[in-house]
């Protein structure tokens, strides 16, 4: 348990007191026992105890003005510093120099005995402390009795006087010691006094370390760290506490030279760390001390904090603009008007040419010699209208830079007045250079666009010409392949028709596929007609009285045998309120409506399909509603995109142009009306058109008819040899029409096909009859289920030497190198011609095939 300072000068005090008291009742009865006169005794009992009272008093007193603090701290002993060898040889030394001194002049000194001892303690007290007073009260005493009061140097006493006389010493020695010890405590209690009142009034911290701990801090120095007092840190923290692990190891090497090297005074800064854990700014200033206790460091630690984020906003505020500076080419400058001198900021020396790091080119007195001509002589009349008028200014001039660069500048002038008069003027300079050269660029610009656009409109008036006569010629072109395509087509269909009520069995199944594929075909060529008339802006609209009723059950009629032959049934529900007539295209309006339940019926596979008619805020609207496959929000987005479909993939069921809808929306644009369309995967899709309605006046116009090609007799086939007699064919086709012209060309050359209608029936037909059944494979490249691509890749996989060879109705180089990277050996394009299909086919088959 550690002792503190008042404790232990406690006991001191007691120790002291009870020597002093047994010194006393011995030395006092021994006196007291030379006298055997009653009256005497009784006279010299009653002196010894008022002695013994005032000596007490005396004792008592100075004790108590001598209890120092729990935190006193001693700074610095008075010099020279008092150590016990010091003190013994001033208690030792002095009485034996004054009984020297006293025995080598007795004979002029006698009887006086006591004489040089008092001066003798008095020194001793003063210079050695109180401790070498007592020391020299005791020595002077022993010696003086022994050498000058003593008979034949034996300790009797010869009278009651003598032993009074050492009695008085002996009280006087101990009072002047403890008398100078107190004179000199109370006065190094008073500088202690004067340094605390002035520390605990101070802004700055102030701190004494001996060791890693604190022996002293002042309440700003317990505020600057976060604590509330000063006796939360002192012999409670230790000095590393308080500083943060990065600055620790460099603040104890500071210390232990402090502590080395008294007296050195050190001046530096580190990050402190506060109660709560924050960090604090402190820049300290310290130095060593040598105490009776030891080396200490005394300093001052000031907060820096706010300074130290001001400096580095400073810093930061001033790069900043030193980049925006050299960024922006700008520059500051200033010019004091009675001296002619003036300074220049980095940017504005950088502007010049100069080097901003040499002082010299940041102040100036000519700083017109790098203007010339008509330049100098704008800048000149405008500084003396400033100087003169007070008028600022802006211009700007071009100048020659330190290193010969012609330069463009903005400057700017602001005069700053004094007493009434100009006493400087500040401005800013801005290199323009590259704005100048921006503006003579962009004039030269601006001319050539002039002079491009007068070429320009020169050509697009020679393209607009040019325009309207492809315009006219492809008007004629379109005419003329109308009219091409649907004579020979026309005749076709009408053959067909023919050979259906003349002939039966399987010619007649021939002539339906013939039939139904032409008519196919003229769907297709008539989507692509109309869609380049409408692109040419060649389709019209012809409004005419338009029977509402008949045109949908017409429509209606057109896909009804499509949709009985799927199980689909249609419904059509007219508005109570729709007029039977009004004016419109009928020829646009039947063909918008076919085109929407043609959709229908295809995309359906079962369910119903509703045709819809009613007059919503004069407003013909028609809907379509189907309970097909439905459509995602992405194919809703393209559907009325040319050529798009819901499903472009090489395996897509539905087949069709893609541009149906798209044609279709053309048309509702032009009758002035919007189609829209919502739909969801797996619950069907619904369209309705919505077109204004115009009220008719006469009777709708009659059907039209169809008129009918002329019939031409078929052509006979010659015999011919059959060159595939015995060949094993594999093929993949999934239309049957050309299922039925492949097998039927192929078996008229005598070989023997297999047919599969899709690659996935290929693979598994060749995998449960095994390769040796075929001689070669025909496949198909467009297929449901798997296209030909995939399937000629798997056959590969398991029968590698097995030939296949695709057939195709795209023509594009592209497509014979997909096809050789699939695995195919050649290709055939439809059309098929018959001889092409037999040469290919014996180049690839077995040579022993027959």
């Amino acid at each position: 348990m550690p002792v503190s300072r008042r404790k232990l000068f406690s006991l001191r005090a007691t120790v002291g007191y009870a020597v002093f008291a047994a010194a006393w009742i011995f030395l006092s009865d021994r006196v007291l026992g030379q006298f055997s006169d009653p009256e005497t005794l009784a006279r010299f009992s009653m002196f010894k105890g008022l002695a013994f009272v005032a000596a007490t008093s005396a004792i008592l007193w100075l004790t108590l003005q001598n209890v120092p603090a729990e935190a006193d701290i001693q700074l610095l002993e008075s010099a020279p510093l008092r150590s016990r060898r010091t003190g013994l040889l001033w208690g030792l030394g002095m009485p034996v120099l004054a009984i020297t001194l006293q025995w080598t002049f007795w004979t002029h000194l006698q009887p006086f005995a006591w004489l040089l001892s008092y001066p003798a303690v008095f020194v001793a007290a003063w210079m050695g402390g109180w401790m070498a007073g007592m020391l020299a009260t005791s020595v002077s005493a022993a010696l003086t009795w022994l050498v000058f009061l003593s008979p034949h140097g034996h300790w009797a006493m010869r009278n009651p006087g003598e032993t009074i006389a050492m009695g008085v010493f002996v009280t006087m020695g101990l009072l002047i010691s403890m008398g100078i010890e107190w004179m000199h405590r109370t006065e190094q209690r008073s500088g202690n006094s004067k340094f605390e009142a002035l520390v605990e009034q101070t802004l700055a911290g102030i701190y004494i370390i001996q060791g890693n701990r604190f022996l002293y801090v002042n309440p700003e120095f317990a505020r600057i760290l976060g604590y509330d007092s000063p006796q939360q840190i002192v012999q409670q923290v230790r000095v590393s506490d308080l500083v943060t692990e990065a600055d620790r190891e460099r603040v104890r090497a500071q210390l232990q030279d402090r502590f080395d090297n008294p007296g050195r005074e050190v001046r530096y800064g580190f990050a402190g760390r506060r109660r709560d854990g924050s960090t604090v700014a402190l820049e300290v200033h310290g130095r060593g001390l040598q105490t009776t206790n030891g080396n200490v460091v005394i300093g001052l630690a000031l907060d820096v904090t706010a300074q130290r984020r001001t400096e580095t906003a400073l810093r930061d505020k001033q790069a900043l603009l030193d980049r925006m500076s050299t960024l922006a080419k700008v520059g500051g400058w200033s010019v004091d008007i009675d001296t002619g001198t003036g300074t220049r900021t980095d940017g504005a020396a950088r502007i010049l040419d100069l080097d901003p790091h040499d002082p010299e080119s940041l102040t100036f007195r000519d700083g017109l010699k790098y203007f010339q001509g008509e330049q100098l002589e704008r800048l000149t009349q405008a500084l003396r209208r400033a100087v003169e008028h007070g008028e600022p200014y802006a211009l700007e001039l071009q100048l020659t830079s330190a290193k010969g660069t012609v330069k463009w500048i903005r400057t700017q002038g602001e005069p700053v007045q004094c007493d009434g008069r100009v006493v400087r003027i500040e401005g800013a300079i801005q290199d323009i250079s590259e704005v100048q050269q921006a503006r003579a660029a962009l004039q030269a610009h601006q001319e050539h666009l002039e002079q491009m656009v007068r070429e320009r409109t020169a050509e697009l008036e020679a393209a607009r010409q040019e325009a309207e006569r492809l315009t006219r010629i492809k008007s004629e072109f379109l005419a003329n392949m109308s009219h091409e395509i649907r004579t020979p087509l026309n005749g076709v269909l009408g053959l067909a028709q023919i050979g259906l009520h003349d002939h039966s069995g399987p010619a007649r199944q021939v002539f339906e596929q013939i039939n139904a594929s032409g008519r196919l075909l003229l769907g297709i060529i008539n989507d692509i007609l109309d869609f380049s008339k409408i692109e040419a802006g060649k389709l019209h609209i012809e409004l005419q009285p338009v029977d509402l009723r008949a045109l949908i059950d017409r429509t209606v009629a057109v896909v009804r045998e499509r949709a009985d032959g799927k199980g689909l049934a249609i419904h059509v529900a007219l508005a109570d309120d729709l007029p039977p007539t009004c004016m419109g295209d009928a020829l646009r309006l039947e063909q918008i409506l076919l085109n929407l339940l043609s959709n229908a019926v295809k995309f359906t596979a079962q369910g119903e399909v509703h045709v819809h008619a009613s007059l919503r805020h004069t407003r013909l609207v028609l809907t379509v509603t189907d309970t097909g496959i439905g459509m995602r929000p992405s194919q809703v987005d393209r559907l009325f995109q040319p050529f798009e479909q819901a499903d472009g993939s090489t395996t897509r069921q539905y087949g069709g142009t893609g541009l149906g809808l798209t044609i279709t929306k053309r048309l509702v644009e032009m009758l002035e009306g919007d189609i829209q369309v919502h739909s969801a995967p797996g619950q069907g899709t619904r369209f309705e058109v919505s077109l204004p309605f115009l009220p008719a006046q006469a009777a709708p116009a009659a059907a039209h008819a169809t008129p009918q090609a002329p019939v031409t007799p078929p052509a006979v086939q010659p015999q011919r040899l059959r060159r595939l007699e015995g060949l094993r064919i594999l093929a993949a086709e999934d239309n049957p029409v050309n299922q039925m012209v492949l097998t039927e060309l192929l078996a008229f050359e005598g070989a023997h096909v297999t047919m599969s209608d899709s690659g996935l029936a290929v693979v598994a037909e060749l995998q449960a009859s095994g390769r040796a059944a075929f001689d070669v494979v025909l496949m198909d490249i467009q297929m449901p289920l798997m296209d030909g691509y995939e399937a000629t890749r798997l056959i590969k996989a398991f029968a590698p030497t097995l030939p296949v060879i695709g057939q195709t109705a795209h023509a594009m180089a592209e497509e014979h190198h997909k096809c050789r990277a699939a695995g195919m050996v050649d290709l055939v394009v439809k059309p098929i011609e018959l001889e092409a299909l037999v040469q290919t086919l014996l180049r690839h088959a077995p040579a022993d095939f027959a």
